[in-house]
């Protein structure tokens, strides 16, 4: 069975999603469609969404680590697949509407002890405004979705949870930049409920579920 996972991203910060080229007198400009606008690679779209898989493992398991979260069962298996059979592909995601408007920004490397520039450090950025939307889309492919609580319903659960919770996106994170707000297009997706995430019992079935997926690893 094949389904897909539809949501949209508000900005609520700018946003950018450039080619990494920048030098002195060269803004780094965002990425954008031949229709002229920006777009989010589904790579970018994977790495946010797993980033943020990997800190709730994180959270998880903080008083016992019993391997590297990367390679987490749960998080190996969505995020990279060794079973042909089921597989998650994360879409680009278009920009829908919203703020469309794109500014530059400049960044320069301040000397701690002098406080002042330092050279040939200036950088500068093109960044889309606050307000844009982005749909994004993940297929599930070719697993158990519907059957309620099989393994790929619980990893679907744990993908669910960590859509989510990701709160950025693209570059300069660091700085503020890419600040997002989930909105899913469905309230139930295979009988999951997205209200659910917010209570306890939900949290601890998640947790019951990371804990087992490692158990039956070993």
């Amino acid at each position: 069975m094949d389904i897909e996972i539809k949501f949209q991203w508000k900005i609520n910060f700018p946003l950018h999603v450039g080619t990494g080229i920048s030098r002195i007198n060269r803004a780094d400009r965002l990425i954008k469609m031949k229709n002229g606008f920006p777009y989010i690679p589904g790579e970018a779209v994977k790495g946010a969404i797993r980033g943020n898989a990997e800190r709730i493992a994180a959270w998880f398991f903080s008083k016992s680590k019993p391997q590297p979260l990367s390679t987490h069962p749960v998080i190996e298996r969505i995020f990279s697949p060794k079973d042909d059979s089921t597989y998650y592909k994360f879409h680009p995601a278009d920009c829908a509407g919203g703020a469309t408007a794109s500014k530059t920004v400049s960044f320069t490397a301040i000397d701690s002890d002098s406080g002042i520039a330092l050279d040939e450090s200036l950088r500068t950025i093109e960044a889309l405004c606050r307000n844009s939307i982005f749909k994004v889309r993940v297929s599930c492919l070719s697993g158990s979705w519907d059957q309620n609580q099989s393994r790929d319903w619980e990893d679907l659960r744990f993908l669910l949870a960590a859509i989510l919770a990701t709160d950025a996106v693209a570059g300069r994170k660091g700085i503020g930049f890419g600040r997002v707000q989930c909105i899913f297009d469905d309230k139930e997706i295979c009988g999951i409920l997205i209200s659910d995430f917010a209570k306890e019992e939900i949290v601890h079935l998640i947790r019951n579920h990371m804990i087992s997926s490692i158990q039956e690893s070993l």
